[in-house]
């Protein structure tokens, strides 16, 4: 049996401001952003009915620059796994219902990063995603055959163009 317990640390370099959202177990839905001025973390439990996985998950979603630009790469930062893993599988997509995209991520291949808030963490980069774009991903753990069940689905909101 395999758990999941990791760190989400989102950040679009080619986009403005600064937010964090916090996600209700009991409602499918997201809540408003918030303020500007919060210093806390918001934490994600994953309250799932698979009583194996336990996991709590921290998000945070930092965006600056210009948002009429093409992102280069969304960066997505997780807390390294008290267990020895051998790599993670990371789902992507445009839409909640279709993460149509995976990447298989070795442990070897992933960049660690040390974060002041929560330390030691795995980093990897997403490329070409356009910051308008809302993206939503997954994590699961890899030992050997065995993946862990997927973490809930995260949303990284798009940042919305003006009129021109």
């Amino acid at each position: 049996m395999l758990s999941l317990s990791l760190v989400l640390l989102l950040s679009l370099p080619a986009c403005t401001g600064y937010s964090s959202f916090r996600h209700d177990p009991f409602r499918d839905s997201l809540s408003t952003p918030a303020p500007e001025t919060s210093t806390k973390t918001p934490i994600l439990s994953d309250t799932s009915s698979r009583t194996e996985v336990k996991s709590e998950t921290r998000i945070n979603i930092e965006s600056l620059g210009d948002s009429s630009k093409t992102v280069s790469g969304i960066e997505v930062m997780w807390e390294i796994p008290n267990k020895e893993v051998d790599g993670f599988i990371l789902r992507y997509g445009f839409s909640k219902n279709n993460l149509s995209k995976e990447v298989h991520l070795k442990r070897t291949e992933l960049e660690t990063y040390t974060d002041q808030e929560f330390g030691e963490v795995f980093r990897y980069i997403l490329q070409d995603i356009p910051s308008a774009q809302s993206i939503y991903l997954q994590l699961a753990n890899k030992i050997g055959d065995q993946v862990s069940p997927f973490s809930e689905v995260f949303e990284l909101k798009g940042e919305k163009k003006g009129p021109s």
